[in-house]
């Protein structure tokens, strides 16, 4: 996390081409300033030791098929 957003740039996208909207007309909500740029890869290895440090098993590699609710409706386990 040592690269700041310097600036955002929002646009339609096409199949062939793009139409850019100013920032102005966007809600602040959609702004990045004061932000940072972090790698994806990074912060999902984070987030995975992370959930390994609250007693998570993680599953590298493994598909998930369908989420297993409890009662409370938390998240009770994964089918593979």
């Amino acid at each position: 996390m040592n690269t700041p957003v310097k600036e955002d740039k929002f646009s339609v996208l096409f199949e062939k081409w793009h139409v850019p909207i100013p920032t102005m007309f966007l809600p602040k909500v959609v702004h990045n300033h004061g932000n940072y740029i972090i790698s994806l890869g990074n912060l999902c290895s984070w987030m995975g030791t992370k959930a390994e440090e609250l007693g998570v098993e993680i599953l590298p590699s493994v598909a998930g098929n369908q989420i297993l609710f409890n009662d409370d409706g938390s998240v009770g386990g994964v089918i593979t």
